[in-house]
């Protein structure tokens, strides 16, 4: 297989990785709804939320769990497993974890609200922390970011942290805020990845197979979650592919 790879083409190497992910999430479904059914692990619904939402009380929930698999055995398969790789599957598990808490709590324990804000919060500060340290220890990273069309770099200074903890916290809680209808997280996450793909295309592989995983996987989860949905991402998928958006755009400044 790596001396396949290493033969191969840029755009073979992506194409692979896409069907790759979305191969995963499309043979995974087969047997994680049954399972899921089985244990009963349904999505709770807010009691404040409005009355034609009720009926999608009970459809099993946690399906970002197939999502996560596609895209994390996607891009160790097909990306080159630099320091900047392993950083963006360390923010995209990260934040893997805390959803997975989070929809354990409500599943399992029958907890609405599921993890506290403030527990949220924190967690996501911790990854904030670790991306800056690694980013700067390892990566080499200063305080400059990309300014699109003028096409020069602005060093912000201090602000440049503070803006990597909005980017994560912000990014994760919108995919996850964005999360309510029938493919509407799984699609315009689809729609970002694809937009970061072509940004880091011919720049930086690792990113670009990251990314093209991200769109294979998203896709594939739309075959389940289209109107009417059969399963729901939960916070276990929608938190971990907000932090990959914003780990991408982190890396790619």
């Amino acid at each position: 297989m790596d001396a396949f790879l290493h033969l191969s083409s840029p755009a073979l190497r992506i194409l692979l990785t896409g069907v790759t992910a979305l191969a995963v999430v499309l043979l995974s479904g087969v047997y994680f709804l049954p399972f899921l059914h089985r244990l009963k692990y349904g999505q709770s619904i807010r009691a404040e939320g409005p009355a034609s939402h009720q009926q999608k009380s009970g459809t099993p929930t946690m399906g970002g769990v197939m999502i996560v698999l596609a895209v994390t055995l996607a891009t160790l398969a097909f990306a080159p497993l630099g320091a900047e790789t392993l950083l963006a599957l360390f923010i995209f598990l990260g934040h893997f974890v805390l959803g997975f808490a989070d929809d354990y709590i409500k599943v399992v324990k029958k907890r609405n609200l599921g993890l506290r804000a403030y527990q949220k919060l924190l967690g996501q500060i911790a990854i904030s922390a670790v991306t800056i340290l690694i980013g700067s220890a390892v990566l080499g990273h200063d305080t400059r970011v990309w300014i699109p069309l003028a096409g020069e770099m602005l060093d912000i200074g201090v602000f440049y942290y503070v803006l990597v903890v909005f980017v994560l916290v912000g990014t994760s809680n919108a995919v996850n805020l964005t999360d309510g209808l029938d493919g509407l997280a799984s699609g315009t996450v689809a729609a970002a990845a694809l937009f970061y793909a072509a940004l880091a295309y011919g720049t930086n592989d690792g990113l670009t197979v990251f990314s093209t995983a991200i769109i294979g996987a998203a896709i594939g989860f739309l075959w389940y979650n289209h109107h009417p949905a059969r399963i729901f991402m939960g916070d276990t998928g929608s938190l971990a592919l907000g932090g990959a958006l914003a780990a991408v755009a982190i890396l790619s400044h």
